[in-house]
């Protein structure tokens, strides 16, 4: 009898211990598929965000304020510019190597978007926009 009861009592734990296993498995399963899910739009704009650089000179005699003129040839707009990312590589007047990452509002912004026809204020595919930066340390 004692056999036949430790025999169930064993059965019903990993019984147990298995259905509350595949409980948390099913949930993170849930979860990592809902974060897919919600990713999945975001990594379409990415897909279909192009840009190409038209233009770039120096704003001033300095080397430190640039212009450059960036076409949206892509297929998705652009309205919140502070999750763009815009990087500098290249070599200061001490010929150092220089990488750094200029942050929107305070490193650059965008001064004109032509022709904004469309949606007043958000970068539209075909249409130009106009970036003022300023490099820290300045441009050899």
């Amino acid at each position: 009898m004692s056999d036949t009861l430790a025999a169930a009592l064993t059965s019903v734990v990993l019984i147990t211990v298995s259905a509350f296993a595949f409980y948390v498995l099913i949930d993170t399963w849930d979860k990592h598929s809902t974060g897919v899910s919600e990713a999945l739009p975001i990594s379409r704009d990415r897909i279909d965000t192009h840009l190409a650089i038209s233009t770039a000179e120096a704003a001033d005699l300095g080397c430190d304020t640039f212009s450059a003129s960036i076409d949206n040839t892509g297929h998705t707009s652009v309205s919140d510019f502070s999750n763009m990312n815009l990087v500098g590589d290249y070599t200061d007047t001490s010929g150092s190597k220089v990488l750094s990452h200029l942050d929107y509002g305070t490193d650059w912004s965008i001064s004109d978007i032509s022709p904004d026809t469309n949606n007043t204020d958000i970068w539209d595919p075909g249409e130009t926009a106009t970036l003022s930066l300023t490099l820290s340390p300045i441009l050899q």
